[in-house]
C-alpha cells in the first residue's frame, strides 16, 4: 500500500550541561524574536516545558546566526532550538511551526537593518505582523510597489 508499517522515529545528540535551550524565531532576514525555555523538573529537555524565561538576554550571536540561516536558505519563517557545548552554539531543531503566542508575549524583537546594525523594537508583536513586513520588504527587493 505504500505506507510504512511503522512510525517516524529521529534521533538527536544528546548536549549535556544545558538547563535550558533558547529559542530563536527568525522571519525573513531581518525580524528576531528569542526567549529561553528552562528545562522540565527532572529532565534534560526543555521543549514543551512551558517554563519560558522572558528575562534572560538573548546573545545577539544567536539572532544574527539565525538570521544569516534564514538568508542563506531562504526560509520566509523558522524557529531554532539551540544548545551549548563548550562556548559553541549548536541548532539542535528547527521548525517552520511554533507557538505565536509564545512570540508575542516577548517584550519586543530585533531588526536587522541595511547597514548591519541589530536594534531592538519594545513592544509585543505578533509574528504575523512581522511576516507582512517581511513580506512587503521582500517584494520591494524584487521591485514590486509597496501597498497603500
Amino acid at each position: 500500500s505504500g505506507t510504512p508499517p511503522f512510525g517516524i522515529a529521529y534521533w538527536q545528540e544528546f548536549i549535556p550541561g544545558n538547563e535550558a535551550d533558547l529559542r530563536v524565531t527568525a522571519i525573513g532576514d531581518c525580524f528576531a524574536t528569542g526567549f529561553w525555555r528552562n528545562n522540565r523538573p527532572g529532565d534534560f529537555r526543555a521543549s514543551g516545558s512551558g517554563l519560558i524565561d522572558y528575562k534572560r538576554p538573548v546573545p545577539e550571536s544567536a539572532l544574527r546566526m539565525c538570521l544569516d540561516i534564514n538568508a542563506r536558505f531562504g526560509f520566509d519563517s523558522m524557529a531554532y532550538d539551540i544548545l551549548f557545548r563548550d562556548g559553541e552554539m549548536l541548532v539542535s531543531e528547527m521548525s517552520y511551526g511554533y507557538s505565536d503566542t509564545a512570540v508575542h508575549l516577548i517584550p519586543g524583537h530585533w531588526v536587522l537593518e541595511e547597514g548591519g546594525s541589530l536594534g531592538f523594537v519594545e513592544g509585543n508583536t505578533w509574528p504575523q505582523e512581522l511576516w507582512i513586513e517581511w513580506a512587503i520588504r521582500k517584494a520591494a527587493r524584487k521591485g514590486l510597489p509597496r501597498p497603500t
